[in-house]
C-alpha cells in the first residue's frame, strides 16, 4: 500500500508532529481555555458509562462517511485539526444548528500553525522542514480561524502542494480575513488522560491527538490495531465505545487503512485502540478538544465548555 511520494503507511518519515514539551505549554497558556480540567470542569465525569459515535453524526448529515484524507507529506497534525473541525460542523448540525458542512482546508491550518511556531519560510519546501506542534494547530484555528477548501481551491486527499506553499510563503492576507470569520471558540488542552477524551467525545468535542505512539497495520476481529513501535503522529479521535472502553482513531493515510475487519460501521480508515493506550497518548499533553465553532453558516454554538 504505497503512496505517491513511495513512503509506506507507518514508514520512518511519514509523520509530521514535533514533540516539543515546552513549546506546547508556552502556546496552551495563551488559549481562552487553556486546560480541560479547569475549562471543562462542568462537563469532567459526565461521559462516564456512555458511548459516543460522532462519524454517526457526519453520516446523517453527509449520507455517508467522510473521504479519508491521504497526507503525501509530514502534515497529520494540520489533517487531524482539520479533520477534528468536520466532524464538529457535523455534531453541530445534528444538534440543532442551521448550517452547512464544508469540507475544512487542511492547508491552511498548516501555514497558519507555521505562523503561530515561527516557522514560516523557504525551509519548509524540504520533507525535512514538514510537520508541526499540536498546540500551534490548535492556537491557529482559535486564533485565526479556518476556510473551507473550497475557498482556497485546497485538495485535501492526495496533496500537500498548498500547505506546503503556506507554509513557505505564509498564508495570504485576503485568506486571514476569511479565516476570521470561522474560528473554533473552544479548544482546550486534554491534561488528563482517556476519562477527559471520553467525557469531550460523549458531549460532541472531537479529539486532536498527537503522540509518539506507533500501532499495527491490520484491524482484527473487532477493528481493533494493538499499539506497536513510533510514530511522531496526530490522529482524529471520533468516537468512544464503553461497551470495549475503547477509542476510535481516524487515519489520514488514505482508504482502508489499515486493513482488516471493521466494527460498528467504523469508517474504513480507523480502528479501536484501548483505555490504556489512549490515556498513555493522551497524557502526553500534546491532544486537544475542539469545541464550538463559528461554521459555514452555523449559528452560536449549541454546547460549550463553559
Amino acid at each position: 500500500m504505497g503512496l505517491a511520494n513511495g513512503l509506506q503507511p507507518g514508514s520512518e518519515g511519514f509523520y509530521g508532529w514535533h514533540e516539543r514539551p515546552e513549546e506546547v505549554e508556552r502556546v496552551v497558556a495563551t488559549l481562552p481555555f487553556p486546560r480541560a480540567s479547569t475549562s471543562a470542569s462542568n462537563i469532567l465525569g459526565t461521559g462516564a458509562g456512555k458511548s459516543a459515535f460522532l462519524y454517526k453524526a457526519a453520516q446523517k448529515v453527509t449520507g455517508g462517511h467522510l473521504p479519508a484524507q491521504q497526507q503525501p507529506r509530514g502534515t497529520c497534525v494540520s489533517r487531524g485539526f482539520s479533520r477534528a473541525l468536520d466532524y464538529r460542523q457535523c455534531v453541530e448540525i445534528v444538534g440543532g444548528e442551521s448550517g452547512v458542512y464544508e469540507f475544512v482546508s487542511h492547508a491552511v491550518i498548516y501555514g497558519l500553525g507555521k505562523e503561530v511556531g515561527g516557522e514560516v519560510g523557504p525551509q519548509n519546501k524540504r520533507e525535512s522542514g514538514d510537520g508541526l506542534v499540536g498546540a500551534w494547530a490548535a492556537k491557529a484555528i482559535s486564533q485565526f480561524g479556518f476556510v473551507r477548501n473550497a475557498d482556497v481551491g485546497d485538495v485535501d486527499a492526495g496533496s500537500d502542494d498548498l500547505a506546503i506553499k503556506y507554509a513557505v510563503n505564509g498564508v495570504p492576507s485576503e485568506i486571514k480575513t476569511l479565516c476570521d470569520k470561522h474560528k473554533a471558540r473552544a479548544v482546550t488542552q486534554i491534561d488528563g488522560g482517556a476519562s477527559q477524551c471520553r467525557d469531550m467525545l460523549v458531549n460532541g468535542f472531537p479529539i486532536a491527538c498527537c503522540s509518539n505512539q506507533g500501532f499495527t497495520m491490520k484491524r482484527d476481529s473487532k477493528g481493533r490495531c494493538t499499539p506497536q513501535g513510533s510514530w511522531s503522529h496526530c490522529m482524529m479521535w471520533s468516537a468512544y465505545d464503553d461497551d470495549f472502553k475503547r477509542f476510535l482513531v481516524e487515519q489520514s493515510w488514505g482508504q482502508m487503512c489499515p486493513e482488516g475487519p471493521l466494527y460498528l460501521d467504523q469508517p474504513d480508515n480507523s480502528f479501536w485502540i484501548d483505555w490504556d493506550v489512549a490515556d498513555r497518548m493522551a497524557k502526553q499533553r500534546d491532544t486537544f478538544a475542539i469545541g464550538d465553532i463559528d461554521g459555514f453558516g452555523l449559528s452560536q454554538s449549541w454546547r460549550s465548555f463553559v
